[in-house]
């Protein structure tokens, strides 16, 4: 999986990378969020998968992006994720037509639905 910005790899071990190494210095934290779906993303037939990572840098914000996790084989494929932003609360969702779409819980867009194209094409 990639950073929030898609520029550094990220891997997590029990779904998190702590917010300091073992030696005491500080770093990124990241972890998934339970809001997670499944559905065909790449019209293969085979359902895939959606999750959100969350990160905190240090600051006051969390930044939220949500990857596609494709099926290859019966082995998970993470493609680049798409930033949604700070503190958008993901309340669910949901893969349609090999599309993500998110139900944010959030102060400035409140009731409306978030849609991210997560089709393998539109990745860098």
């Amino acid at each position: 999986m990639r950073d929030y910005y898609g520029i550094s790899p990220v891997t997590l071990t029990d779904s998190e990378v702590p917010r300091t190494t073992e030696d005491g210095v500080l770093q990124t934290e990241y972890w998934l969020d339970p809001v997670h779906a499944f559905g065909d993303l790449d019209s293969d037939g085979v359902d895939d998968a959606a999750v959100a990572l969350k990160s905190n840098g240090g600051g006051s914000g969390t930044f939220y992006s949500i990857h596609p996790v494709l099926n290859r084989d019966g082995k998970p494929w993470v493609i680049y994720g798409v930033s949604v932003g700070d503190r958008i609360y993901v309340e669910s969702m949901v893969i349609k037509d090999g599309r993500v779409t998110l139900v944010p819980i959030s102060p400035e867009i409140a009731g409306s639905a978030a849609r991210i194209a997560t089709s393998p094409s539109n990745t860098r």
